[in-house]
């Protein structure tokens, strides 16, 4: 993995700094997410504080009753990096994550275009360990 280590590390710096979360998801994709050795270096995982983050944010931005289905998140080797992809309200969905920041990207096609897409960025701050409760807020009024 560690071949693709600074791509990795790219990608974080881009997920927090980069307005345009287009350019983020295409960095991705160019450079890490068709590259077969990356995948195949990847491990499916499980992240309840991803998991949880989400369930929130489908929740806030599509309603209630919106869920996300076949969640499929891998880990890239020992990294603090997780990706995937998932299904919500008939949409694909993408999913960046990194767990040392607990800061994440997502984003969503609509349903009846793939080249209409949603981007979310987020982050989430564990507020009671013992209740896996997480503040999920945008820091600014600005949707993406």
């Amino acid at each position: 993995m560690d071949a693709f280590a600074q791509k990795i590390d790219t990608l974080k710096t881009m997920l927090v700094t980069e307005d345009k979360f287009d350019r983020t998801l295409g960095y991705f994709f160019d450079n890490l997410g068709y590259d077969r050795a990356f995948l195949d270096a990847g491990k499916p995982t499980t992240n309840q504080t991803l998991q949880d983050i989400l369930k929130s944010l489908v929740t806030q931005a599509c309603g209630e009753g919106s869920a996300i289905t076949q969640l499929k998140i891998f880990k890239a080797g020992k990294s603090k990096f997780i990706h995937g992809m998932c299904f919500i309200n008939g949409g694909i969905g993408t999913v960046l994550f990194f767990e040392d920041l607990n800061v994440g990207l997502l984003a969503v096609s609509s349903p009846v275009s793939m080249s209409d897409i949603s981007y979310i960025r987020f982050s989430g701050t564990i507020i009671d360990p013992d209740q896996a409760a997480f503040f999920t807020g945008a820091k600014s009024k600005a949707m993406h």
